[in-house]
């Protein structure tokens, strides 16, 4: 019997790929389950040699803080300085990339780690080492999010603990007088700390988060 196409990128990116049979935890629709991929052997043979991920976009159209919402559980939060709502969920400033939705189903590929050599640079080098004529991009916070989270939920995998990684979304910064309208500020930066998701936007690398020093490199997706 002929393997499927699935069969064949488990075969081959192990457990670098979530395929609809892993997705039981998730309502997708049966459509998306049922469809065949087509991505080639030379394509998901690239994919294992640079280090990328593959996994489907959520079930339906998610922000940040809708994940937030549907799994509190699976995002780190500092009670003490947050009791209530974390810097990214507060209604008053609220962060226009945190609101952001996430497109559903699709497939994603995205490193596992942040790009060799990004963790001992600025945002200013950092924002240029994806390569756009290798179909290369920084993704968005929102992408990474959701990767960190499907990963989590389906291979119990803690992904970007030791180096966080730099995306595309910015921070709204909103100035005085009250009222004035937002600015954009420092690149937000998504990573796990405690076996959690967290976010922040600090500029220098390595910042200290949650009282340690954490790496930060850069996100890189793939266009497929």
């Amino acid at each position: 019997m002929p393997l499927t196409s699935w069969q064949v990128a488990k075969n081959i990116l192990g457990e670098d790929v979530i395929t609809p049979d892993d997705l039981g935890n998730f309502s997708y629709p049966s459509s998306f389950l049922n469809d065949e991929w087509t991505l080639g052997t030379n394509e998901l043979h690239r994919l294992r040699e640079g280090g990328f991920l593959l996994f489907p976009g959520p079930p339906e159209a998610y922000s940040i803080v809708d994940m937030l919402r549907k799994w509190p559980g699976l995002f780190y939060r500092p009670e003490v300085k947050y009791p209530a709502e974390l810097w990214y969920q507060v209604e008053k400033h609220g962060q226009e990339f945190a609101r952001r939705s996430l497109s559903p189903c699709g497939w994603h590929a995205v490193r596992s780690e942040p790009v060799e050599g990004s963790c001992e640079l600025r945002w200013e080098r950092q924002q240029l080492m994806p390569k756009s004529e290798n179909d290369e991009s920084i993704p968005d916070a929102v992408l990474i999010v959701w990767m960190i989270l499907l990963f989590s939920v389906v291979r119990n995998r803690r992904l970007f603990e030791n180096a966080w990684v730099r995306t595309s979304a910015q921070v709204s910064i909103f100035p005085f007088p009250e009222g004035s309208p937002p600015v954009l500020g420092p690149q937000v930066y998504v990573g796990t700390e405690q076996g959690n998701i967290a976010l922040g936007f600090h500029q220098q690398s390595p910042a200290t988060h949650g009282g340690q020093r954490k790496l930060i490199g850069v996100a890189v997706s793939l266009k497929i």
